[in-house]
């Protein structure tokens, strides 16, 4: 087999551009859901002494809003990974996407409650 013929190897790709398009979507969408979560996160300490005045809170409380943000990281860090490993990435981020909301929708509760959104 010294003096044989050379053989070549070709390399499709031609479903590789289809498969990169399908991902364009969810690219966008996660990376538009961390724009988001960012935006929250940077007007929180705006809008903490708003909340202040409105709900008539002591420096100590209105300095437990803040810190529960990132005490909940700290606490939900480990659960979370254990759902992501669990049942996949994509189940992960959309549980948190409903927890986000149900607690975002219990705290407008709370305060269309105390009458601070009547007039």
């Amino acid at each position: 087999m010294a003096g044989g013929a050379a053989t070549t190897t070709q390399y499709t790709t031609a479903s590789s551009g289809n498969k990169a398009s399908g991902y364009l979507f969810p690219f966008i969408l996660v990376t538009s859901l961390f724009f988001l979560w960012a935006l929250v996160h940077n007007l929180s300490p705006i809008l903490i002494p708003h909340l202040k005045k409105a709900c008539m809170l002591t420096d100590t409380q209105s300095s437990f809003i803040d810190s529960a943000v990132f005490l909940a990281y700290f606490l939900l860090a480990l659960p979370a990974g254990y759902v992501m490993k669990r049942f996949g990435f994509k189940s992960g981020i959309i549980l948190g996407l409903i927890l986000y909301a149900l607690g975002r929708s219990y705290s407008f509760r709370r305060l269309t409650q105390g009458n601070i959104f009547s007039s």
